[in-house]
């Protein structure tokens, strides 16, 4: 090839790369230059700093202690570094739970072992020479096991109890409650392998909120599985052991805590407001429960600032103390924080705040990314999912707001949203809540992952024309909650109140599909009046339908009431035909709490049912009811009706051959009664509240012209 051939080869080369039109790059949207600026760097700083932070040489920074006030001085002056403006703490009325150690020490044939301990929120502690007595142990800790042993000449009088904790049939507070009923000194709480739902990590140890009544509870620890082994074998071995706990704790009733708060003004509705939580509270480091969360909500933050985004609507970013626990006595003893923030700090945001994204922990490999949201926002999720699948590696879930993450309390008060978090599976069974959430666990390029999900969600909403509210899920999912055959069974199928309930779900469900049509053709000038009844929809929506079972799930204000008409009314059927076995068995599983009856004794079942009881909060810690109900008073409670005496009745006197259960059949009977009276108010308010949801949504059609 000829050199002058070659230069005209390149020259026509290079006149066609200039020529020839460059392909379009594509449009970039402001979610993706804050996307560009999320530091997992600046993330692993934040949450190494602030697993430095802790009461014991194994962490922990509950509320109302100087470790609280420390994280979130922290937190606030990185705020501030940010440029977040009206950076500051938030004073929240707390009662405070300071860890500073716990030990067991066990002597058998000559031999002593000391094993590192832990406890849960609110339990007191032991004398500081420690609780010392006999080890015994009584298997899940239950009245069925105190019964077995009592009957075989086992006492736990004065002795210390050994319990293999199963979170799915009782929780701590009530082993706890049902040893020292029986003259136990303490309680030692291990999750074993064979029942053991959390804690299963290499020498686990947890930490929980106790729920607990602070004089029924008595002091108890936590150990780790190994080490319960340990003491199982030497008691296998047909040796006596003797142990030693002790618990270190400080506590103070209404004290300060510590909740954080800055804000990025929105440009175009700044009286509107994007919330950004995650909680700075922990049990041990909790690194990722929640520290991660902390790190990306400032690392949100920071990358909005750096971006140069401007918002159209105020961003608020927040932490809050008090989510892992924060009141004594009282059932109701977690969400603290989150409950005095939006029930009493910032009341206008129940009709103000647009959408919280709470983030909780994240960045555990191998999870999926799970978000908790209310129905109204539900059918925009989908679509997020779709548009950010490459956000999550190990897929999506989604799931019903509930009430163990902040949503619940914010969601309960009219403030719709999601809880983001990416540390589900593996990590709920070995590492939750244990001293071995360490920041090694974290996977820090999925938690980018997760809080980037996070921001584009935000910012979707912000650029939204129209707020991504639908009611077409929450149509489908009550219509599947009314059951019209099981009302006309309970209340009699000429009831008016069934037919005012059909009226106005129909009315409901026709404005929500009209609301649906009228989206696409709001202007400008009709949009704040169509937006501000469709907010106040939502509202109505939500502080209407989100109710609690007995369970602490979310359901809607009938259906616990619902539910305990029909069993009572089996169980009634059932006895009277002498059908023991079935009618107890209506009681014990679909009852209220009735499931606990046959495993606690009647004082500590009393007190559990109380405390669920708003009548009998006082304000004051005490026997026979709570301290507070916090956020529990915002679940549209049903009664906890306390049935031990005659579920117990009838059950001795079968054993006995006594088929009479008329007086316990007059007992269900009355309560069945007063269920129904109930359930028809509760049905009653519901046809009152869809009607006012539907008047909005009418409202919202109209001004779009």
């Amino acid at each position: 090839m000829k050199p002058s051939f070659v230069l005209s080869v390149v020259l026509l080369v290079l006149a066609s790369v200039v020529l020839v039109p460059l392909p379009a790059a594509a449009p970039r949207v402001p979610g993706d230059e804050i996307a560009g600026k999320l530091d997992a760097d600046y993330m692993r700083a934040v949450i190494e700093h602030i697993t430095g932070i802790g009461s014991s040489p194994i962490g922990f920074r509950t509320a109302g202690t100087p470790e609280d006030l420390a994280t979130a001085t922290y937190i606030v002056d990185q705020m501030k570094a940010i440029g977040l403006k009206d950076a500051g703490l938030e004073i929240v009325p707390v009662d405070m739970w300071r860890f500073k150690g716990a030990n067991l020490t066990v002597t058998a044939d000559g031999k002593t072992w000391t094993f590192q301990a832990a406890s849960q929120g609110g339990v007191p502690p032991t004398p500081v020479a420690g609780l010392t007595g006999e080890i015994v142990y009584v298997g899940e800790g239950t009245a069925i096991e105190y019964d077995s042993l009592e009957a075989d000449g086992v006492s736990i009088e004065g002795k210390l109890a050994l319990v293999n904790w199963d979170s799915d049939d009782v929780w701590t507070n009530h082993v706890a409650m049902e040893a020292i009923a029986r003259g136990a000194k303490g309680t030692i709480i291990a999750a074993l392998p064979d029942v053991g739902d959390y804690y299963q990590g290499p020498n686990a140890i947890g930490s929980f909120d106790s729920v607990c009544d602070p004089t029924l509870c008595g002091s108890f620890i936590t150990i780790s599985k190994e080490d319960a082994l340990t003491i199982l074998r030497l008691l296998g071995s047909g040796t006596t052991v003797e142990g030693t706990m002790k618990l270190d704790v400080e506590m103070a009733y209404d004290v300060d805590g510590y909740n954080t708060i800055g804000y990025i003004r929105g440009t175009k509705y700044p009286d509107e407001y994007i919330l950004f939580n995650g909680h700075h509270d922990a049990w041990f480091q909790s690194a990722i429960d929640c520290t991660s969360c902390v790190a990306g909500v400032l690392a949100i933050a920071k990358a909005v600032n750096e971006s140069g985004y401007q918002p159209e609507r105020t961003l608020v970013f927040m932490t809050s103390t008090g989510e892992e626990w924060g009141s004594e006595d009282t059932y109701y003893d977690w969400l603290v924080g989150s409950y005095r923030r939006i029930i009493e700090t910032h009341p206008d945001w129940q009709s103000k705040a647009v959408a919280l994204l709470n983030i909780e922990g994240s960045g555990f490999a191998g999870a999926p990314i799970e978000v908790n949201v209310n129905q109204e926002m539900r059918p925009f999720l989908s679509k997020m999912f779709g548009r950010m699948h490459r956000l999550a590696p190990w897929g999506f879930q989604a799931a019903e707001a509930y009430s163990w993450d902040e949503l619940w309390t914010y969601v309960a008060a009219g403030v719709p949203g999601f809880t983001i978090s990416s540390s589900g599976g593996a990590y709920g069974s070995t590492i939750y809540h244990s001293n071995l959430d360490t920041i090694d666990k974290i996977d820090f390029g999925y938690l980018r992952q997760t809080v980037e999900f996070s921001a584009r969600l935000a910012v979707e909403i912000d650029r939204s024309f129209v707020l991504p509210y639908d009611f077409s899920r929450r149509v489908g999912h009550l219509q599947d909650r009314l059951d019209y055959g099981t009302m006309s069974s309970l209340l009699g199928s000429g009831d008016p109140t069934i037919g005012d309930v059909k009226d106005a779900f129909a009315r409901f469900k026709a404005a929500a599909f009209a609301y649906a049509n009228a989206k696409g053709r709001v202007s400008g000038a009709e949009l704040a009046a169509f937006q501000g009844h469709a907010r106040e929809a939502v509202r109505r929506s939500l502080t209407a339908f989100t109710g609690l079972s007995d369970w602490d799930y979310t359901i809607y204000p009938h259906e616990q009431l619902e539910l305990d008409a029909v069993h009572l009314g089996m169980a009634v059927k059932d006895l009277a035909r002498g059908e023991v076995k079935s009618g107890l068995r209506h009681l014990e599983w679909w009852v209220a709490e009735s499931w606990y009856i046959p495993r606690m004794s009647y004082t500590p079942f009393t007190e559990e049912m109380d405390h669920h009881d708003a009548t009998k909060a006082s304000g004051t810690v005490h026997l026979g009811g709570a301290k507070a109900m916090l956020w529990g008073g915002q679940g549209h409670l049903a009664p906890y009706w306390n049935l031990w005496m005659p579920f117990m009745s009838i059950r001795e006197k079968a054993a006995a051959g006594d088929y009479d259960f008329a007086e316990e059949i007059a007992v269900l009977a009355d309560t069945r009664a007063a269920a129904i009276d109930l359930y028809r108010e509760r049905l009653d308010g519901i046809a009152s509240d869809l009607h006012g949801i539907a008047e909005e949504l009418e409202a919202a059609v109209a001004s779009a012209g």
